[in-house]
């Protein structure tokens, strides 16, 4: 149970972080661009489940320091986002993921992934030189190609999803401020991020989209649908561990089996002794099995009482916790599922019940004398 809540609580903790960096549902062109209108922005809200929208624009970068720390600055490639800030902090919590001292960019500043500054080895308020280049092949309406932008903006600070693929290479711009650059109208995007109001509704709600704009040549993907791979080697391995487990219980319950056939081999002398004196067949099965059933109470009782305890020792103590620069935890999640615990601790008792039946049927089926003779 330890092991299956360790890997329930990495499975929500990647989930969350997934969300948290892409959004809960995306909508995309078919034709690459489209038209962020406020009549579509009215009509998407108007879906339910649906909270938030927010336009986004997709570029290539090229950034560098325009300091450097005892050599050459430091330059990396980055992933561009340019969002409708007011709008992006309802789809997505980039509030909370702003370290401390950072602020949203205005006009020519910029927001770095946290993984991302420390390549460049900058920090808030430094300036960073960056090339802009618009995906030209994806954006038909843009009316300067795929010809680079050079620019020197201020970074007005830095964000921390949790997820190192976006930290490492992802950079916020406001909207306003690419759309001039590059002579785009005022509706046009790449992306748009819609919020709903619980990532467990993200399903629902990109079939609804689908329904209502599938038509008009958009298309929409849940979150689970953009990471899908991964969370199909995520599932395989939770059942694969799963069935571990599960032969672990039946050789616990081999263990029984064995144990129970050593007594009624033992006390087959006394148990004849019993059936001589008047007991019955069923009387000496349910000795057994009763042997059985306190052998495999006290195995739940005391399995039961060590999950619980790890669980509480992984989530109440210090003991556990993480480098976070390395695992971006600061501790190791857990997540208790009381179904899951119910039913091991069911399946595991009636398994060992039933392993108890054998010796039972075994003893009960012979006859006093057959059983004296024996000894």
């Amino acid at each position: 149970m330890i092991v299956m809540a360790v890997m329930n609580g990495f499975d929500r903790d990647l989930q969350s972080r997934i969300v948290a960096s892409i959004g809960a549902v995306r909508g995309f062109s078919s034709a690459g661009a489209l038209a962020y209108t406020p009549a579509l922005d009215t009509a998407i809200l108007a879906t339910p489940g649906v909270t938030a929208s927010s336009p986004e624009i997709h570029l290539s970068a090229l950034l560098r320091a325009t300091h450097a720390h005892g050599g050459i600055p430091a330059a990396s490639e980055a992933e561009v986002t340019a969002v409708d800030l007011n709008k992006k902090i309802r789809t997505s919590p980039l509030n909370k993921q702003l370290l401390a001292g950072s602020a949203l960019p205005s006009s020519h500043e910029i927001l770095l992934g946290s993984a991302l500054a420390e390549k460049l080895a900058v920090d808030i308020g430094d300036s960073v030189e960056a090339v802009l280049l618009f995906p030209s092949s994806e954006f038909p309406f843009a009316q300067f190609g795929a010809a680079p932008v050079q620019l020197t903006l201020k970074v007005s600070g830095l964000y921390r999803t949790g997820y190192y693929e976006v930290d490492a290479a992802g950079v916020i711009l406001p909207i306003e401020t690419v759309r001039p650059l590059f002579g785009l109208p005022t509706h046009e995007a790449h992306v748009i991020e819609i919020g709903v109001t619980s990532p467990k509704e993200a399903q629902a709600v990109t079939e609804r989209l689908q329904t209502r704009f599938g038509n008009e040549g958009l298309y929409f993907r849940s979150w689970r649908d953009m990471r899908a791979p991964l969370f199909r080697a995520v599932d395989l391995e939770k059942r694969v561990m799963a069935l571990i487990l599960l032969l672990f219980g039946v050789v616990a319950v081999f263990s029984v089996l064995s144990a129970l056939t050593a007594t009624a081999v033992e006390k087959r002398r006394e148990l004849a002794v019993l059936r001589a004196m008047g007991m019955n067949r069923f009387g000496v099965a349910s000795v057994l099995l009763t042997a059985g059933s306190i052998c495999a109470g006290l195995g739940v009782l005391l399995g039961s009482a060590l999950s619980i305890g790890g669980h509480l020792l992984i989530t109440r103590s210090n003991f556990f916790r993480l480098p976070a620069d390395v695992y971006d935890l600061d501790r190791l999640p857990s997540e208790w599922s009381t179904a899951l615990f119910a039913s091991s601790a069911v399946v595991l008792f009636f398994l060992a019940l039933l392993a108890a039946t054998f010796p039972a049927i075994v003893q009960a089926r012979k006859a006093p004398s057959e059983a004296l003779r024996e000894e």
